[in-house]
C-alpha cells in the first residue's frame, strides 16, 4: 500500500464486514488533505499575514555571488559522488541457470535460489513451499529463472516435471507469464495461451480475461493444451465464485469488480492470513472514493514486477495508476487464489485505510495518515 494521504473527500471512515457495509463517523480526526499539494489544512486555523518581501539584491552583489558559487561547487562534487546502482538493467533482465542436485532438501534449494538472486528470502521461499505442501515435489535437474521472482513462480518451475502433463499455475501469475511457462515446458507456440484467453473472453462475453482465471494445478500439455488450460481455469473460477454468491457486497459491486479486487489482493500479499484485512482496506477506500494507491496495478501496466517504478509512470493518468485515478483498474492484474477470491467477497470487519508490510515481516494497519507515517518510521 502506498503512503498516499487521504484526499479532502475522505471525511468519514467505512467499516466493511461480511454481513453488511456500514458508514460510521470516525472516532479519530483526520486532517483534510488535497491530492495535489498534500498540504494539511486544519479547520479554524487563521493564516498569518505574509511578511513584506525584501528587495532583491543585485546579481553582482557579493552577498549573492558567494553563496551562489558555494552552492554550485557543492552540486558539482555531489554529481561526482553519484555511483550507479548495484543492480543494473542487464542484471534485472538476465536469466539465472542453476541445477538442483539429487538429494537436496527444500531448505538447501531455497538457500541456493536466494544466494543466486532468484528470490528475496530463503526463509520466505521455504515457508511458501512447506505451507503449499510442495516440499516433497521438488524436481532435480537444470532450471532457468529470472531475478527476484515470486515464490509461486519459483515453486511452479521446481515442481513441474519436464514431460508431465500437469502444470502448477501459481497465485499471482499473469496471462503473459502463464503463456511463457507453458511454452517453455511443453513447447507450445508463444502466444497460444494469450490467444486462447482472448477467445474465451469473446465466447463468454467477459469484460476481460486477466482476473477470471483461478490459480491451481491443471492439465496443460497435449493437443490444444493452451485452450484446455484456459477453459479449465475459467471454469474453476466459476465454481469458486458460486461458493461466494451470498456476499452482501454483490448489492454494490459486480462479480467482475470483485474479481478485480481479488487480483489486487493477490498481488499485494501471498500471506493468506492478511488477505481479508487488505480486502477491507480496499473496500473502505472505494466506499469514500479514495484512490487505492496500489502500485501493483502500475507494475502490471508496465509489465515489470521487480524494477523501481519510474516517477513518470506514477504521475501518468493511466487507467491502471491507482495513485492518480479513483476506483478500480479496468481489468484484473493476475490470477487470484481461492483465498483471495473469498477475501474479496467477504472482507474482514476492519476500519483501517492503510497497511504497511514492515521489515519485521509483519503487516501494520492504520486508520489515519499520521498513524501510517508512524508505522513507516517504526518498521521501514
Amino acid at each position: 500500500m502506498t503512503d498516499k494521504k487521504p484526499t479532502k473527500n475522505s471525511s468519514m471512515k467505512v467499516s466493511v464486514s461480511a454481513k453488511s457495509a456500514k458508514v460510521v463517523q470516525p472516532t479519530r480526526t483526520r486532517a483534510a488533505v488535497t491530492s495535489r499539494s498534500m498540504s494539511i489544512s486544519i479547520g479554524g486555523a487563521t493564516r498569518k499575514r505574509a511578511p513584506a518581501k525584501k528587495r532583491a539584491l543585485p546579481l553582482g552583489d557579493e552577498r549573492v555571488l558567494i553563496p551562489y558559487v558555494v552552492a554550485m561547487l557543492a552540486l558539482f562534487f555531489a554529481i561526482l559522488s553519484v555511483r550507479p546502482l548495484a543492480v543494473g538493467v542487464d542484471d534485472q533482465t538476465r536469466s539465472i541457470a542453476l541445477t538442483v542436485s539429487s538429494g537436496m532438501s527444500a531448505t538447501q534449494v531455497s538457500a541456493l535460489l536466494h544466494e543466486r538472486g532468484v528470490v528475496d528470502s530463503a526463509e520466505g521461499l521455504l515457508a511458501y513451499i512447506v505451507e503449499s505442501g510442495l516440499a516433497t515435489s521438488l524436481q532435480q535437474g537444470p532450471f532457468v529463472f529470472d531475478p527476484m521472482m515470486s515464490y509461486a513462480e519459483v515453486a511452479a518451475i521446481l515442481t513441474t516435471r519436464a514431460n508431465a502433463s500437469q502444470l502448477t499455475i501459481g497465485a499471482g501469475f499473469t496471462i503473459e507469464r502463464i503463456d511463457t511457462l507453458i511454452s517453455q515446458r511443453f513447447g507450445d507456440d508463444s502466444g497460444s495461451f494469450i490467444e486462447a484467453v482472448e477467445a474465451l473472453v469473446r465466447t463468454y462475453h467477459l469484460g476481460f480475461g486477466e482476473g477470471w482465471l483461478l490459480s491451481g494445478v491443471y492439465e496443460a500439455s497435449g493437443p490444444q493444451g493452451a485452450q484446455r488450460l484456459a477453459q479449465a481455469m475459467y471454469e474453476a473460477m466459476l465454481v469458486e465464485v458460486q461458493k461466494n454468491l451470498s456476499s452482501p457486497l454483490l448489492a454494490r459491486y459486480s462479480v467482475e469488480e470483485l474479481l478485480i479486487i481479488a487480483s489486487l489482493i493477490q498481488a499485494e500479499t501471498q500471506n493468506k492470513a492478511e488477505m481479508a484485512g487488505i480486502s477491507a482496506v480496499i473496500h473502505n477506500r472505494l466506499a469514500i472514493d479514495e484512490p487505492l494507491g496500489i502500485d501493483a496495478s502500475t507494475r502490471y501496466e508496465l509489465n515489470d514486477w521487480h524494477s523501481p517504478i519510474p516517477i513518470a509512470a506514477l504521475e501518468r493518468l493511466s487507467p491502471y495508476n491507482t495513485r492518480r485515478r479513483r476506483g478500480l483498474p479496468p481489468t484484473g492484474i493476475c490470477a487470484p487464489s481461492k483465498e483471495a477470491v473469498q477475501a474479496a467477497f467477504f472482507p474482514e470487519d476492519r476500519d483501517d485505510l492503510f497497511y504497511l508490510h514492515g521489515l519485521d515481516q509483519q503487516i501494520h494497519w492504520a486508520l489515519t495518515y499520521d498513524e501510517h507515517q508512524q508505522n513507516i518510521r517504526r518498521y521501514r
